[in-house]
């Protein structure tokens, strides 16, 4: 038998409850929740680590690379952390492996909350990018909750509790990423679009409390923009348009580079006349978060002429102000 301490050198069980340290040194980071289970299909119980952030979620496999049983090493995988807290093994999509349903609970760092991997089969796989709520989950129970056969989540929040059932064929992706592959939206061909969208909500927006804000905004918002974009190719066209307006100016933005990118008559345009279609054909909360959201901005038209750098001072509240640069002689 194994313990491993989420952080913490591993001990070895003798078989009568009585436990000797194994000498194993697990990882150098701090770890928050660990889950046991065959990931690879060896049969022995491999180890899914949650960290705190600031390193990435990791799988150790039990004896692999020539090692025992027992003794584990890192499969070198990077996996998404959001400040995860807590983290389930179970078979999510069917396929007989193991998968993980990571609680994330850290709003300020990240926008969504909980994370879906699914395993390859081998231990390896990858983060869905599923949007699975804005609210800050502490700890995790998966069972069949409404007795389809497949296993549903119930999430503990620092706020009201969310239950999320687990639907064959309606996953909430984010839009973004549904949109780069739709046909009707004409991006296929637009690469880094979505690397450049996860930049601005991942680093851009954490930021400032403002910042936090809006990714909050986007999270509890998705699907009913999902939906309007999913009944009206028009609208799913006219929001690749605006994709593809702006992805120039987004990708110097989270390079660092905001004060070489300026906001044209054109892109605030098609922002303003998106954003008014997608409140006439969305729900009636949909449609007062836009107004209440631009009633908090300046007229869109003042953003004409100003850098990306500017801008991000203006809507997110930073701390710091571009200046012009002067000379002393």
């Amino acid at each position: 038998m194994l313990l491993l301490v989420a952080g913490q050198p591993s001990a070895i069980a003798q078989g009568s409850s009585l436990f000797s340290d194994s000498g194993q040194v697990i990882g150098d980071e701090t770890g928050n929740s660990v889950a046991l289970g065959d990931l690879d299909g060896d049969g022995d119980p491999d180890a899914f680590v949650a960290h705190l952030p600031g390193a990435p979620n990791e799988v150790w496999f039990n004896g692999e690379q020539g090692n025992p049983a027992g003794v584990f090493s890192n499969s070198g995988q990077a996996i998404d952390n959001v400040n995860s807290a807590d983290v389930t093994l179970i078979d999510l999509n069917g396929d007989g492996d193991l998968d993980a349903f990571i609680a994330t609970g850290d709003g300020d760092v990240r926008s969504w909350s909980n994370l879906i991997w699914l395993n390859d089969g081998d231990g390896y796989g990858q983060v869905t990018g599923q949007c699975l709520g804005d609210s800050e989950t502490r700890a995790l129970a998966l069972g069949d909750l409404d007795g389809d056969g497949d296993p549903d989540a119930y999430a503990a929040n620092i706020g009201p509790d969310r239950v999320w059932l687990n639907e064959v064929g309606e996953e909430c992706s984010c839009v973004t990423a549904w949109l780069l592959g739709e046909p009707a939206a004409g991006l296929r061909n637009l690469t880094g679009t979505l690397d450049t969208f996860y930049a601005l909500r991942d680093q851009v927006l954490p930021q400032t409390r403002r910042g936090r804000h809006f990714a909050r905004v986007y999270d509890r918002h998705n699907a009913a923009v999902f939906s309007a974009l999913l009944a009206d190719p028009a609208l799913r066209s006219e929001a690749g348009t605006l994709l593809q307006t702006w992805q120039p100016n987004l990708e110097l933005l989270v390079s660092g580079q905001g004060q070489s990118a300026t906001i044209t008559s054109v892109q605030v345009q098609r922002l303003r006349n998106f954003l008014n279609h997608l409140g006439a054909a969305g729900n009636a909360d949909l449609q007062q978060m836009i107004a209440f959201e631009l009633a908090q901005l300046p007229p869109l038209s003042r953003f004409t002429g100003m850098t990306m750098a500017e801008a991000q001072h203006m809507v997110l509240e930073t701390r710091y102000r571009y200046l012009p640069v002067m000379w002393h002689r």
